[in-house]
């Protein structure tokens, strides 16, 4: 879920509590495919936005984000990768060259794994035919 809190290991976004010094900011959506660069950026991006226009966060989720009617975030690459084209808040932050780019080369890569034939679609189907 779109949600951010502290301690909670099922929020977005985690703060976890501890001395000033070693306050954090964890991210605990991305996967190991993800550009850590872009990350890093569009996640700030989010909160300068926030910032520029003096919006409060939500108050932070207190319980399971399993069990919440918070907005769902994308459970599919091609969701993601639409929510990612259709983002307003990225205006501001990635030049639409560099924008489009991005999402021509998920879309690219998004067509050739879905041409690949997988081991187990082999093992299911073949004999069959």
């Amino acid at each position: 879920a779109a949600c951010w809190g502290y301690e909670n290991r099922t929020a977005a976004l985690r703060i976890p509590l501890g001395p000033p010094e070693q306050r954090r900011i964890e991210h605990r959506v991305a996967g190991a495919d993800t550009n850590p660069y872009l990350m890093l950026a569009v996640i700030l991006a989010g909160v300068l936005a926030g910032l520029d226009k003096a919006e409060m966060p939500p108050p932070a989720l207190v319980g399971s984000a399993y069990d919440s009617h918070l907005p769902a975030l994308p459970t599919s690459w091609e969701n993601a990768r639409n929510c990612f084209a259709n983002a307003t808040v990225l205006g501001d932050l990635l030049p639409d060259v560099l924008r489009q780019m991005l999402l021509d080369c998920k879309a690219q890569e998004m067509r050739r794994f879905a041409g690949d034939i997988s081991a187990f679609e082999y093992q299911s189907y073949l004999d069959q035919v």
